[in-house]
């Protein structure tokens, strides 16, 4: 204590911090002396009254863990503990703010938290455990450039929690733990901006989610590992703001009841991410990157799912995606919902490791692209297996060479799979060959691969090797090539290169 001479103690104001007195009385009288520094002896000290920090202020405690801030019953709702208020410069340090959960009353709706701060700039929290609290942990409101450092949130049922309806900017998590919370997050920051969340662990929040961030922008999460919670990240609009620009870099998602949700939201990253088991849901987004992330199907299914509204542009670059154990829904990676459309979705330099490319329906007007992807052994990916395509698929772009042999097709055909008028489904191959019986996978007798090239010719393969399935004429011989094409009473032009197993090499047809 002699290094703290330059400090006043609350016992210089007679608290008593024996657990049952009202100590508030004399910390409020510290402030009202103008007490610039505390420095707080071991104890239990009741709050029956919060303590309100108008100005600057230094709050040490002698120990962490034996200098305990206490709530009483006899708090009104919605106070706290301690509540920074129009303050600068301030500091909270080394001691336990205790919510005293079976005593005081409370739930997710309302309660005296522990700490507030409002309306307040340059406020550093240090070494600090929030303990105990049916409510919330710190309530931030309309406060800027705020620090949270190697602190602990252990049974409240949320951490840091923004207002809402206010407006938060500049906050820095690094070094905290979150354990036990019980419905709501951890961390939850609507309309927000400029979060920082480092080296800090979620666990054992088994509903909701471990970071939200409604509306909020300009989020960057690194080194953070979230374990047996709701969901792992949760975004999503809020007062017609969507959330955007958010970066995840070096963070595991692990065993989730749930995955992540990312709904309404734009410009996302994540970078070197490990996710095991859960889906990440994806509704209405723009601009998602997975960029060397690895998904991994453990004790259940660690997939991507699609579903509502339509989502623009998502790419999963130098990933792993581990389906080793069989636990995805039909083996797939991605699910697809609604007939939802989805556009401009791009795996490239990815592993799929007994996986295939997805199920469900998709919408006219999607597209996929696949470019140098492999499988568990090395060899070029096939994403196509038997009844992959439905009624409602589009477009699978393929983007490199695959599964080189004989039977090659030429860059730049659409494959399409059976009767055009009932079904749409197909492969865009833009670079590269491709082996024809990978395009043949799940088809019966009398259907057809048909190919469209860009000078308009159809080119047609019947497995059956005639041309009795769905509408097509059925007057073309093989002396309709492609350089001799049929015209139809639609213009359409067609040509008959033989028995689907029997492809050729298109040459220099199309483009």
């Amino acid at each position: 204590m002699s290094a703290y001479k330059a400090f006043s103690t609350p016992q210089d104001y007679n608290a008593k911090a024996n657990g049952n007195a009202d100590d508030s009385i004399a910390f409020q009288n510290m402030l009202k002396d103008s007490v610039k520094s505390i420095l707080t002896p071991k104890g239990i000290y009741l709050f029956n009254n919060p303590l309100m920090v108008y100005d600057t202020l230094t709050f040490i405690g002698e120990s962490r863990e034996e200098t305990i801030l206490m709530n009483s019953p006899k708090q009104k709702k919605y106070a706290a503990t301690v509540e920074f208020n129009n303050s600068t410069n301030s500091l909270l340090a080394n001691l336990t703010l205790d919510g005293n959960l079976a005593n005081v009353p409370g739930d997710i709706y309302g309660g005296v938290v522990n700490l507030r701060i409002d309306n307040s700039t340059n406020i550093t929290i240090r070494d600090v455990n929030f303990v105990n609290n049916n409510h919330v942990g710190c309530m931030l409101k309309d406060s800027k450039n705020i620090i949270f450092e190697n602190c602990n949130f252990t049974n409240l049922d949320s951490g840091i929690n923004g207002q809402n309806g206010t407006k938060t900017d500049g906050v820095i998590i690094t070094r905290c733990t979150f354990d036990g919370h019980s419905v709501s997050e951890p961390i939850f920051f609507p309309n927000a901006k400029n979060i920082t969340i480092e080296h800090c662990k979620m666990l054992n929040k088994t509903a909701g989610h471990a970071m939200a961030f409604d509306g909020s922008q300009d989020i960057y999460i690194n080194d953070v590992y979230v374990e047996n919670c709701g969901n792992g990240i949760y975004l999503t609009e809020r007062n017609n703001q969507r959330a955007r620009k958010i970066t995840v870099m070096n963070s595991t998602f692990r065993r989730n009841v749930y995955g992540n949700y990312l709904s309404h939201a734009d410009e996302i990253e994540f970078i070197n991410c490990e996710f095991v088991d859960g889906i990440t849901n994806i509704i209405d987004c723009n601009k998602i990157t997975f960029n060397k992330c690895t998904f991994i199907a453990d004790t259940k299914e660690c997939m991507v799912a699609f579903s509502q509204t339509p989502s623009d542009t998502v790419e999963f670059i130098d990933c792993v995606i581990d389906n080793t154990k069989g636990k995805n829904y039909s083996n797939a990676f991605l699910s697809v919902y609604d007939d939802v459309i989805l556009k401009n979705v791009l795996f490239e330099n990815c592993t799929f490791i007994k996986c295939i490319l997805f199920n469900g329906n998709f919408a006219t007007g999607s597209q996929i692209t696949m470019k140098n992807n492999v499988d568990e052994n090395g060899n070029i990916y096939n994403p196509i297996k038997a009844g992959v395509f439905n009624k409602n698929s589009e477009l699978l772009t393929v983007v490199g060479t695959a599964k080189p042999t004989s039977g090659f097709y030429k860059a730049g055909s659409i494959f399409l799979y059976a009767n055009p008028t009932t079904h749409v489904g197909g492969i865009n191959l833009v670079e590269g060959y491709a082996y024809a019986d990978n395009w043949r996978a799940g088809l019966s007798i009398s259907q057809q691969v048909q190919i469209r090239l860009s000078n308009g010719v159809v080119v047609k393969a019947l497995s059956s090797g005639r041309t009795s399935a769905g509408n097509e004429p059925t007057r073309i011989s093989s002396a309709n090539t492609e350089k001799n094409p049929f015209v139809d009473k639609n213009g359409i032009k067609w040509a008959y290169l033989g028995k689907a197993c029997n492809f050729v090499n298109f040459g220099n047809i199309g483009s």
